[in-house]
């Protein structure tokens, strides 16, 4: 045997196995040459470490076999079918069983899985790289005739091109060196389908589990037209599930098992119910023995209503994007061709890399929460697919000497990605991304870093489909500087995520004793039974003395007698549960139980204010409203000094109560008034001598993902671990819009909580020295009560 030498290399024994003559069949691509024999591989300490059940060693030995020859044998799974000749170990029902497999693996195998092109006649390599997947701890390679041993974790069997067609030989170096790491993994759905193929027979399905925009109908069908011809409704059925669908997806499985066809059904979880008489029916036709080439493909979101009997017996598919930017690089770089990206035209191929890239951003971005996204997009593949189309449609053949940036901007973020997008800030980030990076630096050597210092990438220059991928290698290690954040981001991550763990180990703890609602249930009526806000005594105000902020604290009055009404209703009734003066009803059960986790009960969060903190720290923050609601009803003709808008029910109203009375004062329309922002150099609110002259003064905002300097009166970089900082008193003010943009202006959206979304406020003009698209990269927004 030819190859390399290497440290524990088991060479092959002297006992012949099967038929080693070259057989040679046509196919409908010419001439297909393959070595149908297995050398046996002489035992040692590897054959030990073989994962096989005692009654197969038995099995071997009593057929005078060695283990490593079985070992293949059941690896292989046995693709030539009729023509198993070197290993004599199917039955004929086995043979049958597995007579197409032969087909599924050879192509799996032959498509892109090179790790050498020889030349036979020369006996001289070329070098071309691929990854396949790791099968643990055996690690082998066959290329053509010879066995090499191949270091650095390529583990399954390797296809080559010849000029004749393709080849495969089963002759098999194994390597027993489970420390070697493994290469990166570029296996493409399609791929990672092909090899999980030939596991299926007419009773195991293949079942789905759909992901945000992963579309498994097409790589069936695809398949299908490969292995089985596959023409609709003659050997494929598809059916979408759905009300009435169920007997005529019964029609179906009972003319593709008789017959041999393909079944798909789609989005199962529609009809749980249902689910049980599918599986009934798979039981029945396997007691049938039914046709051997029927398969039956299933799909469905995750659902607890799926039998997991089903789940058990099948085949389990999803396809979801991985986690890493690097990851989602490769993936995202790997749908294209080599052949034809080498084709492309120097420009195409510098904005294609710097498409996937922004691809991988905007996929990647959703792991930072509110911070990364007001709302999760189901981007996909296709989005970057159908952009790269569009991409080559516009500069494929052009004869224009400029590049149409703004075009295909707008294409890649206002239909391809935008179609996608909902909220408007989100809409924004995505338009910033798309200028920084389609423009005619990324035709040179561009930084991918966007505002970033200390942290460097920059684009590669026009090359080869292979310079693309060592490039791609070289990415630095992930940081939220990729994404234009700060590296607090990811701290923000990694502690949601705990306590995202926590709460969850909470929620299974066992339930403690009732004492606890008991003494929380006393303890929170003592505290607002006496809460009452006399709403008449404004209301009685001349209308010279009523105006827009008045109006504004007797809809905040209410709001607070609603909320405390019925929070003194609900612990009353609780209360009397507790002494067994009244049955404990299901609502009263809730309560309890809110009460003990220290959680907001439901009522509570629909009559109150928006707010992420637990219960105790809730109390606390409602005594806080409560006093600046006393401080303000005491003289109700005069607003407060300093109104903290963190600790109004509804913050928009008091915004728009400021331009209300600009309209009053200056005769102007409603309609056509902005509320403005002006930072104040004062810190303390109590520093504020007089109400203001024009507006009014607010705090209670809080600053994520950037912070205020006081000196420079402008945004800058937040500190190390400073995850919100407080704004100064801010005056706000009403105006007439602005048609242009102030450059030096960054419109900051300002949020009720740090969930952000749906608790828009207003939008706050930030003063800022650095382009304001930094700030919209890095998410940085006002939040007005940021819990506790």
């Amino acid at each position: 045997m030819a190859g390399p030498q290497t440290s524990q290399v088991l060479m092959p024994c002297s006992k012949p196995c099967g038929n080693s003559e070259i057989d040679t069949k046509e196919n409908d691509k010419g001439k297909m040459q393959r070595i149908s024999h297995i050398s046996h591989i002489s035992h040692g300490p590897l054959v030990e470490k073989m994962p096989l059940p005692g009654f197969v060693k038995r099995e071997l030995h009593e057929q005078g076999r060695c283990e490593p020859c079985l070992f293949m044998h059941k690896a292989m799974g046995c693709w030539y079918g009729d023509d198993c000749r070197y290993c004599h170990f199917c039955t004929p029902e086995q043979m049958q069983k597995k007579q197409s497999r032969r087909f599924y693996m050879e192509r799996a195998l032959r498509k892109d899985r090179k790790e050498k092109k020889f030349d036979h006649a020369q006996g001289q390599g070329i070098e071309s790289k691929v990854k396949v997947p790791s099968c643990g701890m055996l690690q082998f390679v066959a290329i053509g005739c010879k066995t090499f041993a191949i270091e650095g974790g390529l583990s399954q069997a390797a296809c080559i091109e010849k000029t004749h067609g393709f080849g495969w030989c089963p002759n098999l170096t194994i390597i027993d060196k489970p420390g070697l790491p493994d290469l990166p993994v570029l296996v493409s759905s399609n791929e990672a389908f092909n090899l999980a193929l030939p596991d299926s027979t007419s009773t195991t399905p293949f079942f789905f589990i759909l992901s945000p925009g992963a579309d498994p109908v097409k790589e069936v069908e695809a398949l299908g037209k490969v292995m089985i011809g596959l023409q609709a409704n003659v050997n494929y059925h598809n059916v979408a599930m759905g009300q009435g669908q169920d007997e005529i997806a019964l029609q179906k499985l009972e003319l593709g098992s008789k017959e041999g066809h393909w079944v798909m059904l789609q989005n199962i979880h529609l009809m749980p119910s249902w689910c049980a008489v599918l599986e009934k029916r798979l039981d029945a036709y396997a007691v049938e023995n039914s046709n051997p080439y029927f398969r039956l493909f299933l799909s469905a979101d995750p659902s607890v209503g799926i039998p997991i009997s089903l789940l058990e017996r099948s085949i389990k598919l999803t396809n979801e994007p991985p986690q890493g930017l690097l990851a989602n690089l490769r993936r995202s770089f790997a749908l294209f061709n080599r052949e034809e990206f080498d084709e492309r035209d120097s420009k195409i191929k510098s904005i294609l890399f710097a498409l996937c890239h922004f691809h991988s951003l905007m996929l990647e971005r959703k792991k930072f929460g509110p911070l990364g996204y007001n709302m999760k997009y189901p981007f996909s593949n296709g989005d970057l697919r159908d952009s790269a189309s569009v991409l080559y449609n516009y500069l494929e053949g052009s004869t224009a000497v400029k590049i149409p940036w703004e075009d295909l901007r707008y294409i890649f973020g206002e239909i391809m990605y935008g179609g996608h997008i909902v909220d408007d800030w989100d809409r924004r980030m995505c338009e910033k991304y798309l200028s920084y990076f389609m423009q005619d630096e990324i035709l040179d050597e561009m930084e991918l870093v966007p505002y970033a210092d200390g942290l460097s990438w920059k684009s590669p220059g026009p090359g080869t489909h292979e310079k693309y991928l060592e490039h791609i290698e070289t990415m630095p290690p992930e940081s939220p500087l990729f994404f234009g954040m700060h590296p607090n981001a990811e701290i923000d991550f990694r502690t949601k995520m705990c306590q995202s763990i926590f709460e969850l180990l909470q929620s299974i703890q066992p339930k403690q004793a009732p004492g606890q609602a008991e003494e929380m249930c006393n303890e929170i009526l003592d505290e607002v039974r006496e809460v009452k806000y006399n709403v008449e005594e404004v209301a009685s105000l001349s209308e010279q003395e009523k105006g827009p902020y008045q109006f504004v604290l007797m809809q905040e009055c209410d709001c607070m007698n609603c909320l405390v009404h019925e929070m003194v209703r609900g612990l009353n009734e609780l209360q009397q549960g507790f002494k067994g003066e009244l049955t404990m009803s299901e609502h009263m059960e809730h309560l309890a139980d809110a009460l003990t986790e220290h959680t907001l009960p439901v009522w509570w969060v629909k009559l109150g204010f928006p707010s992420t903190r637990p219960l105790r720290s809730w109390l606390v923050n409602l005594k806080d409203r409560c006093a600046q609601l006393d401080e303000w009803f005491e003289e109700p003709r005069i607003i407060p000094k300093v109104i903290d808008v963190s600790k109004l029910f509804n913050p928009q109203s008091f915004l728009t109560a400021i331009k209300q009375v600009c309209c009053q004062n200056q005769k102007l329309e409603l309609d056509r008034l902005h509320v403005y922002t002006e930072v104040t150099k004062r810190i303390d609110p109590k520093s504020v001598d007089s109400v203001a002259r024009d507006g009014a003064y607010v705090t209670g905002m809080y600053l994520e993902g950037a912070r205020w300097d006081a000196n420079t009166n402008c945004l800058e970089d937040s500190r190390p671990k400073e995850m919100f900082t407080r704004l100064p008193v801010i005056n706000c003010k009403a105006g007439l819009s602005q048609e242009r943009e102030d450059k030096n202006v960054y419109l900051c959206p300002t949020y009720a909580v740090p969930t952000r979304r749906p608790h828009f406020v207003f939008v706050a003009q930030l003063r800022t020295k650095q382009p304001a698209a930094k700030w919209t990269l890095a998410g940085v927004a006002i939040i007005l009560d940021i819990g506790s």
